[in-house]
């Protein structure tokens, strides 16, 4: 693997770097600082702390392995895992499994079997990394686990632009030619290496019977369950900020807060100081410490921060400019080994990819391209747009009816979440970043609000104040001042956002009930 030859020509140990990644194939690979599982004919090798399950049908036979974490209703999927309704062998055994699929919830990738036909199906946006090479039968959580050779480079881009600036390798592509990543809508068939849409399903955006009040139900019931079982089991961290996705994180949590060992605000800019200041006024809403890990205090350690970036450009798969919580050092504040949990997929509730409402605006497909940030938005023109057209089409041309009607939202969760997070995961190789609200079901209730409803962020309002409305009551960064003059003081616009989602709560769901909900 080109992984491994890298590693040994940086000085930088390939068991550290690759420590939550994986490699599926058919031939032999050294698996040298790997553990190795089979699965068939196929061999999975797995990153010394990658968690693996192996799945079993009623019956106790072996169908598979699960890479990753995920939460199911029973909890964690670990250790010997079987489906009490799952049969191996009969024809509808894969949409069964689909079915359970989609109630899984977190960061994991999943090769299953049953009779002869073997797939790879992923989490909702391929947070663990699912990439492919066609030429060598070959699947692993980033590039260069795929590859014995040099990287041939991908024709389409200007890779200088991507190393500058962070600009993504978006519509499937890697910096390699040869290897795809894999939408997660779908499945891979690893009989011809063919990818096969399964989701959505006609009926996944219908709104439930009981409306906005039972998705609401449903939405905190799961994602509380979800971080509950995952905060139980492993040692968690969780970033708080001045917006919106963390803090409907932690009330999501409620009670389980208690358990989250590190509640955090990395300071890295002058952003990120608002937000530390807005997160201590939340950590003490929900009677919990709070760390800050400021740079200015913290003093970034040059030599450290090189390491970071040779280990973070070696599992990632490519050049790119370092998170900032790289660059800046303070990812070593945080516990090594650590399970981070952050918001991604709720920023569904507030449409954060939908710019206007009208569908008949959605096939307005240059704007959708140019959101993508294939380029930086000062670089995109007729050539960028011209030059992705294709490939962008041939995408669209894949969603189904269904699909369709969310078309913008389907973009950000596959093309966009996959080519971003899916990237960028795996090169930060210290700790395990996951979403316990990734899961289809609550992607489904979520864009099963009107889009319309959604843009304005009320659904997240409205939760708020359904789980803990001394959460709503403090001002997000776009509500104070830059000098934070006002953030304990008189909030025009954090009053009229307050004063609003109280009119539309339901009459039963009184400030003193939701206060109630919490336990």
């Amino acid at each position: 693997m080109l992984a491994r030859q890298e590693s040994a020509e940086l000085g930088l140990s390939f068991e550290e770097v690759f420590q939550y990644q994986y490699v599926i194939s058919r031939r032999g690979i050294d698996p040298q600082g790997m553990k190795v599982s089979a699965c068939r004919g196929w061999r999975v090798l797995t990153g010394r702390a990658l968690p693996v399950a192996r799945l079993h049908d009623r019956d106790g036979i072996f169908i598979g392995l699960l890479l990753g974490i995920a939460t199911g209703p029973d909890g964690v999927i670990e250790g010997e895992y079987s489906f009490g309704d799952l049969s191996a062998g009969v024809p509808e055994f894969f949409s069964d499994f689909e079915r359970h699929l989609n109630a899984f919830a977190g960061r994991f990738t999943i090769i299953v079997t049953s009779g002869g036909d073997e797939r790879i199906y992923c989490d909702p946006v391929g947070m663990l990394g699912v990439v492919y090479n066609p030429q060598t039968r070959r699947v692993g959580s980033s590039l260069k686990l795929c590859i014995e050779d040099a990287v041939q480079d991908h024709p389409l881009y200007d890779h200088s632009i991507n190393e500058a600036y962070g600009s993504k390798y978006s519509l499937f592509h890697t910096r390699d030619a040869r290897v795809r990543r894999m939408n997660p809508s779908f499945y891979l068939d690893l009989a011809n290496f063919h990818e096969n849409r399964y989701w959505p399903r006609e009926d996944s955006f219908d709104m439930p019977e009981g409306g906005l009040e039972a998705v609401y139900d449903e939405l905190i019931n799961t994602a509380r369950h979800s971080i509950g079982a995952i905060a139980a089991r492993y040692d968690c961290a969780m970033p708080l900020s001045g917006g919106r996705d963390s803090r409907l994180l932690a009330a999501f949590a409620g009670p389980h807060m208690q358990t989250i060992r590190q509640v955090f605000t990395h300071v890295t800019n002058y952003a990120t100081r608002i937000d530390a200041e807005i997160a201590k006024r939340l950590a003490a809403v929900m009677e919990v410490e709070h760390e800050v890990h400021d740079r200015r205090t913290l003093r970034p350690v040059p030599r450290r921060v090189r390491r970071s970036e040779r280990c973070f450009h070696l599992a990632a798969g490519a050049v790119l400019p370092l998170p900032s919580e790289l660059a800046r050092d303070v990812n070593h504040c945080l516990t090594p080994g650590s399970v981070v949990l952050r918001g991604h997929q709720t920023d569904l509730l507030r449409a954060v990819f939908v710019r206007k409402a009208e569908i008949s605006h959605w096939k307005d497909f240059r704007w959708q391209i140019e959101k993508l940030l294939i380029v930086p938005r000062n670089h995109f023109n007729d050539e960028v747009y011209t030059r992705f057209m294709p490939e962008f089409m041939a995408w669209h041309r894949t969603l189904s009816p269904v699909a369709r009607s969310r078309a913008v939202d389907m973009m950000f969760l596959e093309v966009y979440y996959a080519s971003s997070l899916g990237m960028t995961f795996p090169g930060l190789h210290r700790h395990f970043y996951m979403s316990p609200f990734n899961s289809r079901r609550m992607i489904e209730l979520s864009l099963s609000i009107d889009v319309t409803y959604r843009i304005g962020a009320k659904p997240v309002d409205d939760l708020l104040y359904r789980m803990n409305p001394d959460l709503l009551s403090v001002p997000f960064d776009n509500e104070i001042s830059a000098d934070l003059s006002n953030i304990d003081g008189p909030s025009p616009a954090r009053d009229l956002r307050v004063a609003a989602a109280v009119a539309r709560a339901p009459e039963q769901v009184s400030a003193e009930s939701a206060r109630k909900r919490r336990a």
